[in-house]
């Protein structure tokens, strides 16, 4: 009796390098500074703590520490009774009041902080770059954070075709492709210090100015656990950095020439 094997590769090239040890995508080399249209949707600087603050005096605090071009709302979270905020699981980690400039949000939490670019107005590594430096800075010198707990970032991008079309990974049952309408893969693995997660969905739909859009989500997370970073402006700004380029190198690492070529990719 014939038993049907299932398996998932990465297409490689002819001399494959690579600088994922777990999860072999081909190394791309200068890497674009930028593509356009970028289909970056999201982008989120988060890092999670322990605190002695009162979750009550949270929101002040940060709100004075961002400024005036930051303007503050609660979220649908904030009001709900402790209560039932204690039957959500991990809801000290959840955003509940948030802070919006015209490029920017913080999201807040009992044992949260992040920085996030808006949807779908990503202005480059360079000026979040600038505008992460600025609020670590500001974070960290206000000492609510006594220990922490995880850092991540987190890179979504949206494309209205469907994506695994596009990348070098293949899925295939003994050795055919599958002619699935909907899919999802999911992956995660390790490399040094960083758990990183990778996650691909095609009939995705998404909300922009020409209203709502089906196709492809390719979304990278990667993490720090509590012993890979200290609440050091320094510390935290390089680790986010670190995240970052390797979300950017998994990222051109895993699409198609089409892909790219399509995207009109610039070089610094």
């Amino acid at each position: 009796m014939a038993v049907s094997s299932y398996y998932i590769r990465t297409i490689l090239p002819r001399a494959p390098r690579s600088m994922f040890e777990n999860f072999p995508v081909k190394v791309v080399d200068p890497l674009p500074s930028r593509i356009d249209p970028c289909p970056i949707v999201q982008a989120v600087f988060e890092v999670r703590f322990t605190t002695k603050t009162p979750w009550a005096q949270l929101p002040g605090r940060v709100a004075g520490l961002l400024g005036d071009h930051y303007t503050g709302q609660e979220l649908p979270l904030f009001a709900l009774p402790d209560q039932f905020k204690q039957q959500i699981p991990g809801s000290v980690h959840l955003p509940q009041y948030q802070f919006h400039s015209d490029q920017f949000v913080v999201n807040v939490g009992p044992q949260m902080i992040g920085l996030g670019v808006q949807t779908m107005q990503y202005p480059g590594w360079n000026v979040v770059h600038e505008e992460l430096s600025t609020f670590l800075r500001s974070v960290i010198d206000d000492g609510f954070m006594e220990e922490g707990a995880r850092l991540g970032v987190r890179y979504s991008d949206f494309f209205e075709f469907n994506i695994f079309e596009h990348i070098d990974l293949e899925i295939a049952v003994n050795g055919a492709p599958i002619n699935d309408k909907d899919r999802q893969f999911t992956t995660v693995f390790q490399e040094g210090p960083m758990t990183i997660r990778l996650v691909l969905i095609n009939g995705a739909i998404m909300e922009n100015s020409h209203g709502p859009r089906r196709g492809s989500v390719l979304d990278i997370d990667v993490a720090f656990g509590p012993l890979d970073f200290e609440l050091h402006a320094e510390v935290l700004e390089q680790r986010f950095t670190e995240a970052h380029d390797v979300i950017k190198k998994l990222f051109f690492g895993l699409v198609n020439a089409d892909l790219l070529n399509d995207h009109k990719p610039e070089y610094a």
